[in-house]
């Protein structure tokens, strides 16, 4: 599907997976923060989980979520997903 004027969830995928694997290349054994939206979020997930793009709306991301994920020698380790507890008893 796909929004008219916007890009379409495979598209997503497809620039988030390219962001990734240039951020990897530039700071390899490095930590890096990326600070996005869910949606994006989502896209990444299924990338490094290799899980496929009909899993989308099982991945939850809560507005502010944490997710950890450690990427070495090609090996993925989620240590935290949709983590909010930073924002617990904060109201808008």
């Amino acid at each position: 599907m796909r929004f008219p004027n916007d890009e379409s969830l495979q598209d997503l995928a497809v620039r988030a997976a390219n962001t990734l694997r240039l951020v990897l290349q530039r700071h390899p054994g490095d930590t890096v923060v990326l600070v996005s939206h869910d949606s994006l979020n989502g896209a990444l997930l299924l990338h490094v989980l290799d899980l496929p793009m009909s899993a989308y709306q099982r991945i939850v991301q809560s507005p502010c979520c944490i997710d950890e994920i450690d990427i070495a020698d090609g090996t993925v380790r989620v240590h935290r997903l949709n983590e909010t507890a930073h924002v617990d008893g904060i109201s808008g």
